[in-house]
Protein backbone atom coordinates (compact mmCIF):
# COMPACT_ATOMS: atom_id res chain seq x y z
CA UNK A 1 0.00 0.00 0.00
CA UNK A 2 1.42 3.40 -0.98
CA UNK A 3 1.82 6.22 1.51
CA UNK A 4 -0.76 8.35 -0.34
CA UNK A 5 -3.41 5.64 -0.11
CA UNK A 6 -2.59 5.27 3.58
CA UNK A 7 -3.18 8.98 4.11
CA UNK A 8 -6.52 8.77 2.27
CA UNK A 9 -7.63 5.86 4.45
CA UNK A 10 -6.59 7.75 7.58
CA UNK A 11 -8.62 10.80 6.54
CA UNK A 12 -11.65 8.65 5.70
CA UNK A 13 -11.56 7.30 9.25
CA UNK A 14 -12.00 10.82 10.67
CA UNK A 15 -15.47 11.73 11.95
CA UNK A 16 -17.70 13.94 9.82
CA UNK A 17 -18.95 17.26 11.18
CA UNK A 18 -21.44 19.86 9.99
CA UNK A 19 -20.09 23.40 10.16
CA UNK A 20 -22.80 26.02 10.64
CA UNK A 21 -21.83 29.55 9.60
CA UNK A 22 -23.03 32.90 10.86
CA UNK A 23 -24.95 34.70 8.11
CA UNK A 24 -22.82 37.83 8.39
CA UNK A 25 -24.12 40.83 6.47
CA UNK A 26 -20.67 42.00 5.35
CA UNK A 27 -18.17 39.14 5.44
CA UNK A 28 -20.27 36.04 4.71
CA UNK A 29 -18.31 35.33 1.52
CA UNK A 30 -15.13 34.80 3.54
CA UNK A 31 -16.51 31.92 5.62
CA UNK A 32 -14.89 29.06 3.68
CA UNK A 33 -11.52 30.81 3.49
CA UNK A 34 -11.49 31.29 7.26
CA UNK A 35 -12.57 27.70 7.93
CA UNK A 36 -9.85 26.27 5.67
CA UNK A 37 -7.15 28.45 7.27
CA UNK A 38 -8.17 27.53 10.83
CA UNK A 39 -8.43 23.83 9.97
CA UNK A 40 -4.82 23.96 8.83
CA UNK A 41 -3.74 26.03 11.85
CA UNK A 42 -5.60 24.08 14.55
CA UNK A 43 -5.41 20.54 13.17
CA UNK A 44 -2.96 20.53 10.25
CA UNK A 45 -5.88 19.60 7.99
CA UNK A 46 -5.46 20.34 4.28
CA UNK A 47 -8.27 21.65 2.11
CA UNK A 48 -8.51 18.31 0.30
CA UNK A 49 -8.79 16.37 3.57
CA UNK A 50 -11.25 18.87 5.03
CA UNK A 51 -13.85 18.32 2.32
CA UNK A 52 -13.23 14.59 1.78
CA UNK A 53 -16.81 13.49 2.48
CA UNK A 54 -19.15 11.06 0.76
CA UNK A 55 -21.21 12.24 -2.20
CA UNK A 56 -24.51 12.23 -0.29
CA UNK A 57 -23.00 14.43 2.44
CA UNK A 58 -22.04 17.30 0.20
CA UNK A 59 -24.27 20.06 1.51
CA UNK A 60 -23.47 22.49 -1.32
CA UNK A 61 -23.93 22.19 -5.10
CA UNK A 62 -20.18 22.62 -5.67
CA UNK A 63 -17.56 20.76 -3.68
CA UNK A 64 -15.22 22.07 -2.46
CA UNK A 65 -17.69 24.87 -1.77
CA UNK A 66 -17.32 28.43 -3.00
CA UNK A 67 -18.54 31.75 -1.68
CA UNK A 68 -21.04 31.93 -4.54
CA UNK A 69 -23.13 29.32 -2.70
CA UNK A 70 -25.60 30.72 -0.16
CA UNK A 71 -25.88 27.62 2.03
CA UNK A 72 -24.88 28.19 5.69
CA UNK A 73 -23.77 24.55 6.08
CA UNK A 74 -20.88 22.43 4.93
CA UNK A 75 -19.84 18.89 5.85
CA UNK A 76 -16.17 18.46 6.75
CA UNK A 77 -13.82 15.85 8.16
CA UNK A 78 -11.72 16.67 11.23
CA UNK A 79 -9.44 14.45 13.32
CA UNK A 80 -11.44 14.79 16.55
CA UNK A 81 -13.71 16.97 18.68
CA UNK A 82 -10.75 18.88 20.12
CA UNK A 83 -9.83 20.28 16.70
CA UNK A 84 -13.47 21.23 16.08
CA UNK A 85 -13.57 23.06 19.42
CA UNK A 86 -10.35 24.94 18.64
CA UNK A 87 -11.73 26.09 15.27
CA UNK A 88 -15.07 27.22 16.71
CA UNK A 89 -13.37 29.03 19.59
CA UNK A 90 -11.27 31.18 17.28
CA UNK A 91 -13.47 31.60 14.19
CA UNK A 92 -15.43 34.78 13.59
CA UNK A 93 -17.88 33.36 11.04
CA UNK A 94 -18.67 29.97 12.61
CA UNK A 95 -21.87 29.68 14.64
CA UNK A 96 -21.40 26.05 15.71
CA UNK A 97 -19.86 22.74 14.69
CA UNK A 98 -22.26 19.80 14.92
CA UNK A 99 -22.14 16.02 14.79
CA UNK A 100 -25.14 15.02 12.68
CA UNK A 101 -27.14 12.11 14.06
CA UNK A 102 -29.64 12.09 11.22
CA UNK A 103 -31.03 14.09 8.34
CA UNK A 104 -33.95 13.79 5.96
CA UNK A 105 -36.57 15.63 3.95
CA UNK A 106 -39.27 14.71 6.47
CA UNK A 107 -39.35 14.17 10.23
CA UNK A 108 -39.92 10.37 9.91
CA UNK A 109 -36.97 10.12 7.49
CA UNK A 110 -34.80 12.05 9.93
CA UNK A 111 -35.79 9.84 12.88
CA UNK A 112 -35.09 6.73 10.80
CA UNK A 113 -31.67 8.12 9.91
CA UNK A 114 -30.95 8.82 13.60
CA UNK A 115 -31.79 5.23 14.53
CA UNK A 116 -29.50 4.03 11.73
CA UNK A 117 -26.43 6.09 12.63
CA UNK A 118 -27.02 6.60 16.38
CA UNK A 119 -28.93 3.58 17.72
CA UNK A 120 -30.21 3.48 21.28
CA UNK A 121 -26.99 1.93 22.65
CA UNK A 122 -24.89 4.85 21.39
CA UNK A 123 -27.42 7.46 22.51
CA UNK A 124 -27.44 6.01 26.04
CA UNK A 125 -23.69 6.58 26.25
CA UNK A 126 -24.25 10.31 25.84
CA UNK A 127 -27.69 10.99 27.34
CA UNK A 128 -28.92 9.14 30.47
CA UNK A 129 -30.68 9.84 33.74
CA UNK A 130 -27.38 11.34 34.95
CA UNK A 131 -26.00 12.90 31.75
CA UNK A 132 -28.40 15.74 30.96
CA UNK A 133 -29.39 17.22 27.61
CA UNK A 134 -31.56 19.92 26.11
CA UNK A 135 -33.06 20.78 22.74
CA UNK A 136 -32.30 23.83 20.65
CA UNK A 137 -34.49 24.58 17.63
CA UNK A 138 -33.74 26.64 14.56
CA UNK A 139 -35.54 27.29 11.28
CA UNK A 140 -33.48 28.59 8.37
CA UNK A 141 -35.59 30.59 5.91
CA UNK A 142 -38.51 31.32 8.26
CA UNK A 143 -39.51 31.28 11.93
CA UNK A 144 -41.13 28.56 14.02
CA UNK A 145 -44.36 29.30 15.81
CA UNK A 146 -44.64 28.19 19.44
CA UNK A 147 -46.92 25.36 18.40
CA UNK A 148 -44.50 24.19 15.70
CA UNK A 149 -41.63 24.19 18.17
CA UNK A 150 -43.55 22.00 20.59
CA UNK A 151 -44.71 19.63 17.85
CA UNK A 152 -41.15 19.27 16.55
CA UNK A 153 -39.80 18.33 19.98
CA UNK A 154 -42.67 15.90 20.55
CA UNK A 155 -41.92 14.24 17.20
CA UNK A 156 -38.46 13.23 18.41
CA UNK A 157 -39.77 11.88 21.72
CA UNK A 158 -39.70 8.34 20.30
CA UNK A 159 -35.90 8.38 20.53
CA UNK A 160 -35.90 8.37 24.33
CA UNK A 161 -36.73 5.91 27.10
CA UNK A 162 -38.31 8.55 29.32
CA UNK A 163 -35.77 8.59 32.15
CA UNK A 164 -33.33 10.98 30.45
CA UNK A 165 -32.41 14.08 32.43
CA UNK A 166 -33.27 17.48 30.95
CA UNK A 167 -31.35 20.55 32.11
CA UNK A 168 -32.11 23.84 30.37
CA UNK A 169 -29.32 25.81 32.05
CA UNK A 170 -26.35 23.43 32.32
CA UNK A 171 -26.97 20.55 29.94
CA UNK A 172 -24.05 18.23 29.21
CA UNK A 173 -25.31 17.67 25.66
CA UNK A 174 -27.10 20.09 23.33
CA UNK A 175 -29.23 18.58 20.56
CA UNK A 176 -30.11 20.81 17.63
CA UNK A 177 -33.33 20.25 15.69
CA UNK A 178 -32.88 22.28 12.52
CA UNK A 179 -35.28 22.75 9.62
CA UNK A 180 -34.05 24.35 6.41
CA UNK A 181 -36.70 25.92 4.17
CA UNK A 182 -36.51 26.99 0.56
CA UNK A 183 -38.82 29.65 -0.85
CA UNK A 184 -41.08 28.87 -3.75
CA UNK A 185 -41.84 31.37 -6.48
CA UNK A 186 -45.32 32.67 -6.97
CA UNK A 187 -47.89 34.62 -4.94
CA UNK A 188 -46.79 35.53 -1.48
CA UNK A 189 -43.14 36.11 -2.32
CA UNK A 190 -40.14 35.30 -0.16
CA UNK A 191 -41.57 37.19 2.79
CA UNK A 192 -44.60 34.90 3.17
CA UNK A 193 -43.70 31.92 5.37
CA UNK A 194 -46.64 29.94 3.96
CA UNK A 195 -44.95 30.10 0.56
CA UNK A 196 -41.89 28.15 1.80
CA UNK A 197 -41.33 24.40 1.87
CA UNK A 198 -39.01 22.17 3.85
CA UNK A 199 -35.71 21.38 2.16
CA UNK A 200 -34.31 19.10 4.90
CA UNK A 201 -34.18 18.50 8.64
CA UNK A 202 -31.17 17.92 10.88
CA UNK A 203 -30.89 16.26 14.27
CA UNK A 204 -27.37 16.97 15.51
CA UNK A 205 -25.26 17.09 18.65
CA UNK A 206 -23.43 20.33 19.34
CA UNK A 207 -19.70 19.62 19.44
CA UNK A 208 -18.51 23.22 19.70
CA UNK A 209 -20.30 26.55 19.93
CA UNK A 210 -18.98 29.57 18.08
CA UNK A 211 -19.63 33.26 18.49
CA UNK A 212 -22.59 34.64 20.41
CA UNK A 213 -23.92 31.18 21.27
CA UNK A 214 -25.83 31.12 24.58
CA UNK A 215 -25.64 34.93 24.52
CA UNK A 216 -21.95 34.88 25.43
CA UNK A 217 -19.78 37.53 23.84
CA UNK A 218 -16.95 36.20 21.65
CA UNK A 219 -13.35 36.82 22.59
CA UNK A 220 -12.93 39.60 20.03
CA UNK A 221 -15.88 41.67 21.32
CA UNK A 222 -13.66 43.44 23.87
CA UNK A 223 -11.70 44.96 20.99
CA UNK A 224 -14.71 46.58 19.30
CA UNK A 225 -14.01 50.13 18.15
CA UNK A 226 -16.49 51.49 20.68
CA UNK A 227 -14.53 49.77 23.45
CA UNK A 228 -11.06 51.00 22.53
CA UNK A 229 -9.57 53.91 24.48
CA UNK A 230 -7.92 55.43 21.39
CA UNK A 231 -9.39 55.56 17.89
CA UNK A 232 -8.32 56.86 14.51
CA UNK A 233 -10.18 57.95 11.37
CA UNK A 234 -9.02 54.86 9.46
CA UNK A 235 -9.35 52.23 12.20
CA UNK A 236 -10.24 48.93 10.53
CA UNK A 237 -13.47 47.14 11.43
CA UNK A 238 -12.77 44.83 14.37
CA UNK A 239 -14.37 41.67 12.96
CA UNK A 240 -12.65 42.08 9.60
CA UNK A 241 -9.30 42.50 11.37
CA UNK A 242 -9.74 39.20 13.22
CA UNK A 243 -10.89 37.42 10.05
CA UNK A 244 -7.72 38.61 8.31
CA UNK A 245 -5.62 37.40 11.25
CA UNK A 246 -7.27 33.99 10.97
CA UNK A 247 -6.63 33.88 7.22
CA UNK A 248 -2.97 34.62 7.97
CA UNK A 249 -2.87 31.78 10.56
CA UNK A 250 -1.27 34.03 13.14
CA UNK A 251 -0.16 32.30 16.33
CA UNK A 252 2.20 32.81 19.24
CA UNK A 253 5.82 33.38 18.27
CA UNK A 254 5.27 34.42 14.66
CA UNK A 255 6.74 37.67 13.34
CA UNK A 256 3.99 39.86 11.88
CA UNK A 257 4.62 43.07 9.96
CA UNK A 258 2.08 45.76 9.03
CA UNK A 259 3.69 48.06 6.48
CA UNK A 260 0.78 50.54 6.65
CA UNK A 261 0.22 50.32 10.39
CA UNK A 262 -1.76 53.56 10.80
CA UNK A 263 -3.48 53.57 14.19
CA UNK A 264 -2.56 49.93 14.82
CA UNK A 265 -5.86 48.07 14.41
CA UNK A 266 -4.36 45.03 12.68
CA UNK A 267 -1.29 45.15 14.91
CA UNK A 268 -3.57 44.97 17.95
CA UNK A 269 -5.24 41.86 16.53
CA UNK A 270 -1.91 40.13 15.84
CA UNK A 271 -0.65 41.00 19.31
CA UNK A 272 -3.76 39.39 20.83
CA UNK A 273 -2.66 36.04 19.38
CA UNK A 274 0.83 36.38 20.87
CA UNK A 275 2.73 37.37 17.74
CA UNK A 276 5.78 39.64 17.69
CA UNK A 277 4.44 42.68 15.82
CA UNK A 278 6.24 45.31 13.78
CA UNK A 279 4.76 48.21 11.88
CA UNK A 280 5.72 51.16 9.73
CA UNK A 281 3.98 54.25 8.39
CA UNK A 282 4.98 57.37 6.50
CA UNK A 283 2.78 59.71 8.56
CA UNK A 284 4.48 60.53 11.85
CA UNK A 285 1.30 62.27 13.03
CA UNK A 286 -0.54 58.97 12.97
CA UNK A 287 2.19 57.15 14.87
CA UNK A 288 2.35 59.82 17.56
CA UNK A 289 -1.36 60.54 17.60
CA UNK A 290 -0.86 64.23 16.85
CA UNK A 291 -4.20 65.62 15.60
CA UNK A 292 -5.07 62.25 14.07
CA UNK A 293 -5.83 59.69 16.78
CA UNK A 294 -8.29 60.78 19.43
CA UNK A 295 -9.43 59.56 22.83
CA UNK A 296 -12.67 57.63 23.09
CA UNK A 297 -14.57 59.69 25.64
CA UNK A 298 -16.66 56.75 26.78
CA UNK A 299 -13.48 54.86 27.68
CA UNK A 300 -11.56 57.74 29.24
CA UNK A 301 -11.15 55.93 32.62
CA UNK A 302 -9.02 53.33 30.84
CA UNK A 303 -6.65 56.06 29.71
CA UNK A 304 -5.92 56.96 33.33
CA UNK A 305 -5.58 53.42 34.64
CA UNK A 306 -2.80 51.73 32.73
CA UNK A 307 -0.87 49.35 35.02
CA UNK A 308 2.88 49.89 35.17
CA UNK A 309 2.79 53.07 33.08
CA UNK A 310 3.86 56.31 34.71
CA UNK A 311 4.38 58.28 31.52
CA UNK A 312 2.14 61.04 30.17
CA UNK A 313 -1.37 60.01 29.21
CA UNK A 314 -0.89 60.60 25.49
CA UNK A 315 -3.14 59.17 22.81
CA UNK A 316 -0.57 57.48 20.59
CA UNK A 317 -1.30 54.09 19.03
CA UNK A 318 0.55 52.42 21.92
CA UNK A 319 -2.17 53.42 24.37
CA UNK A 320 -4.55 50.66 23.22
CA UNK A 321 -1.86 48.00 23.69
CA UNK A 322 -1.13 49.21 27.21
CA UNK A 323 -4.79 49.34 28.19
CA UNK A 324 -5.41 45.80 26.92
CA UNK A 325 -2.24 44.44 28.49
CA UNK A 326 -0.70 43.47 25.14
CA UNK A 327 2.91 43.69 24.03
CA UNK A 328 3.68 46.96 22.28
CA UNK A 329 4.65 46.69 18.61
CA UNK A 330 7.95 47.92 17.22
CA UNK A 331 7.13 50.95 15.05
CA UNK A 332 9.26 52.45 12.28
CA UNK A 333 8.70 55.81 10.60
CA UNK A 334 9.36 54.87 6.98
CA UNK A 335 8.24 55.22 3.38
CA UNK A 336 6.92 51.99 1.89
CA UNK A 337 8.02 53.09 -1.59
CA UNK A 338 11.68 53.27 -0.48
CA UNK A 339 13.16 49.92 0.68
CA UNK A 340 14.62 50.33 4.15
CA UNK A 341 15.30 46.72 5.20
CA UNK A 342 18.91 45.61 4.86
CA UNK A 343 19.08 42.92 2.19
CA UNK A 344 21.30 39.86 2.41
CA UNK A 345 21.75 37.77 -0.71
CA UNK A 346 21.80 34.61 1.40
CA UNK A 347 18.81 35.49 3.55
CA UNK A 348 15.49 33.73 2.94
CA UNK A 349 13.37 36.33 4.71
CA UNK A 350 12.56 36.86 8.35
CA UNK A 351 8.86 37.84 8.48
CA UNK A 352 6.23 35.12 8.82
CA UNK A 353 3.19 37.25 7.99
CA UNK A 354 2.55 40.58 6.30
CA UNK A 355 -0.87 41.71 7.51
CA UNK A 356 -1.92 45.11 6.25
CA UNK A 357 -4.66 47.41 5.00
CA UNK A 358 -3.02 49.51 2.25
CA UNK A 359 -4.22 53.07 1.74
CA UNK A 360 -6.05 53.71 -1.49
CA UNK A 361 -7.33 57.23 -1.10
CA UNK A 362 -10.84 56.77 0.32
CA UNK A 363 -10.58 57.77 3.98
CA UNK A 364 -6.88 58.63 3.99
CA UNK A 365 -4.64 60.06 1.31
CA UNK A 366 -1.93 57.95 -0.28
CA UNK A 367 1.47 59.64 -0.20
CA UNK A 368 5.09 58.73 -0.74
CA UNK A 369 8.30 60.75 -0.51
CA UNK A 370 8.99 62.66 -3.71
CA UNK A 371 9.61 66.11 -5.15
CA UNK A 372 6.87 68.02 -6.91
CA UNK A 373 9.38 70.42 -8.48
CA UNK A 374 12.77 70.02 -10.15
CA UNK A 375 14.75 72.43 -7.97
CA UNK A 376 16.79 71.02 -5.09
CA UNK A 377 17.09 72.47 -1.59
CA UNK A 378 20.07 71.50 0.54
CA UNK A 379 19.19 69.14 3.39
CA UNK A 380 18.82 70.70 6.82
CA UNK A 381 18.19 69.19 10.24
CA UNK A 382 14.71 70.71 10.13
CA UNK A 383 14.02 69.57 6.58
CA UNK A 384 10.69 67.82 6.00
CA UNK A 385 10.66 65.73 2.79
CA UNK A 386 8.08 66.60 0.19
CA UNK A 387 5.41 64.03 -0.59
CA UNK A 388 3.61 63.18 -3.81
CA UNK A 389 0.58 61.07 -4.62
CA UNK A 390 1.05 57.32 -4.24
CA UNK A 391 -1.06 55.61 -6.91
CA UNK A 392 -2.90 52.42 -5.97
CA UNK A 393 -1.12 50.31 -8.59
CA UNK A 394 2.22 51.55 -7.25
CA UNK A 395 1.16 50.67 -3.70
CA UNK A 396 0.31 47.12 -4.75
CA UNK A 397 3.53 46.68 -6.75
CA UNK A 398 5.65 47.82 -3.81
CA UNK A 399 3.69 45.67 -1.38
CA UNK A 400 4.29 42.53 -3.44
CA UNK A 401 7.97 43.39 -3.84
CA UNK A 402 8.37 43.83 -0.06
CA UNK A 403 6.72 40.44 0.38
CA UNK A 404 9.30 38.87 -1.94
CA UNK A 405 12.13 40.55 -0.03
CA UNK A 406 11.23 39.84 3.60
CA UNK A 407 8.76 36.93 3.81
CA UNK A 408 10.01 33.48 4.77
CA UNK A 409 9.24 30.54 2.51
CA UNK A 410 5.51 29.74 2.72
CA UNK A 411 5.00 33.05 4.49
CA UNK A 412 1.58 34.69 4.34
CA UNK A 413 0.58 37.98 2.73
CA UNK A 414 -2.94 39.11 3.69
CA UNK A 415 -4.22 42.50 2.63
CA UNK A 416 -7.36 44.31 1.51
CA UNK A 417 -7.67 44.98 -2.20
CA UNK A 418 -9.81 47.88 -3.46
CA UNK A 419 -12.20 46.98 -6.25
CA UNK A 420 -14.96 48.81 -8.09
CA UNK A 421 -18.43 47.35 -8.36
CA UNK A 422 -18.53 48.38 -12.01
CA UNK A 423 -15.58 46.05 -12.67
CA UNK A 424 -17.44 43.04 -11.27
CA UNK A 425 -21.03 43.62 -12.33
CA UNK A 426 -22.83 45.05 -15.32
CA UNK A 427 -25.27 47.95 -14.78
CA UNK A 428 -28.12 45.47 -15.24
CA UNK A 429 -26.74 43.20 -12.50
CA UNK A 430 -26.28 46.14 -10.16
CA UNK A 431 -29.88 47.15 -10.82
CA UNK A 432 -31.12 43.65 -9.94
CA UNK A 433 -29.06 43.63 -6.74
CA UNK A 434 -30.43 46.98 -5.64
CA UNK A 435 -34.01 46.01 -6.43
CA UNK A 436 -33.69 42.80 -4.41
CA UNK A 437 -32.58 44.90 -1.44
CA UNK A 438 -35.51 47.23 -1.94
CA UNK A 439 -37.94 44.31 -1.67
CA UNK A 440 -36.59 43.56 1.80
CA UNK A 441 -36.71 47.21 2.94
CA UNK A 442 -39.45 49.32 4.47
CA UNK A 443 -39.07 52.41 2.29
CA UNK A 444 -38.87 51.55 -1.44
CA UNK A 445 -38.78 55.20 -2.49
CA UNK A 446 -35.72 55.93 -0.37
CA UNK A 447 -34.06 52.73 -1.57
CA UNK A 448 -34.67 53.79 -5.17
CA UNK A 449 -33.06 57.18 -4.57
CA UNK A 450 -30.02 55.52 -3.00
CA UNK A 451 -29.79 53.12 -5.93
CA UNK A 452 -29.74 55.97 -8.44
CA UNK A 453 -27.08 57.82 -6.45
CA UNK A 454 -24.88 54.71 -6.36
CA UNK A 455 -25.30 54.17 -10.09
CA UNK A 456 -24.27 57.76 -10.76
CA UNK A 457 -21.24 57.35 -8.49
CA UNK A 458 -20.24 54.14 -10.27
CA UNK A 459 -20.53 55.88 -13.62
CA UNK A 460 -18.07 58.53 -12.41
CA UNK A 461 -15.60 55.81 -11.46
CA UNK A 462 -15.87 56.34 -7.72
CA UNK A 463 -15.28 53.45 -5.35
CA UNK A 464 -17.98 52.80 -2.76
CA UNK A 465 -16.90 52.07 0.79
CA UNK A 466 -18.59 48.69 0.60
CA UNK A 467 -16.12 47.55 -2.05
CA UNK A 468 -13.65 46.88 0.76
CA UNK A 469 -15.53 43.63 1.21
CA UNK A 470 -14.51 40.72 -1.02
CA UNK A 471 -17.58 40.17 -3.19
CA UNK A 472 -16.58 37.19 -5.29
CA UNK A 473 -14.82 33.97 -4.40
CA UNK A 474 -12.42 34.46 -7.29
CA UNK A 475 -11.03 37.63 -5.66
CA UNK A 476 -7.73 36.75 -3.99
CA UNK A 477 -7.41 38.10 -0.46
CA UNK A 478 -4.81 35.66 0.85
CA UNK A 479 -1.70 34.50 -0.95
CA UNK A 480 1.56 32.75 -0.21
CA UNK A 481 4.90 34.39 -0.76
CA UNK A 482 5.02 35.63 -4.36
CA UNK A 483 7.32 33.43 -6.36
CA UNK A 484 7.56 30.87 -3.58
CA UNK A 485 5.83 27.61 -2.81
CA UNK A 486 2.08 27.72 -2.31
Amino acid sequence: MSSSSGVVEAVESWPVYLVWFIHHNSYYNLRFHELEALADLCGNVSKESLYAVEEDMKATPTHPPTALVESPWVYVRLPNDEVAEAIAERAVLVKAILSVWGTGKTIPETIEDVNKHMPREKRRQIITDELSFKYKLFAFGRKFTSRERQELMDSFGCLWDGDEKVDIENAKTVLWLISEYEHTSGPGGAGNKKASKVKRHFCAREVAAGRYEDKQEPYFARYELTCRPVLGPTSLDNELAFIMANLAKIERGKIVYDCFVGTGGLALTASHFGAFVMGSDIDIRVLRGHRVAYANEGKSPLLDAVPGDSGPKDISIFRNFLCYGLARPEIIHADMAAPFWRKDAKADGFVDVILTDPPYGIRAGTKRVGAKTEHVIADRTTYVPQKVRYETNEVMDDLLQRAVDILVDNGMLVYLLPIELSQLFTPEELDVMEKSQEMAGDNPAEKTRKRKRKQEAAARGKVAASTRVILRDETVMMSSKPGGES
